[in-house]
């Protein structure tokens, strides 16, 4: 019993670990979603466009 209870916790450690990883990559592409759209307002802001 005690052999599968380390696996199952095991595979969670694993599951959690995946999702954090996860979690990090979808917060970074988040922030260079982020940074585009200030850049593309900063550019429309300079040609005259109202951003209003």
């Amino acid at each position: 019993m005690a052999g599968a209870e380390h696996a199952n916790w095991a595979e969670q450690l694993r599951s959690e670990r995946a999702l954090l990883v996860k979690a990090e990559v979808d917060i970074e592409e988040g922030w260079k979603r982020l940074r585009s759209q200030q850049d593309l307002v900063l550019w429309l802001r300079r040609a005259g466009h109202d951003t209003n």
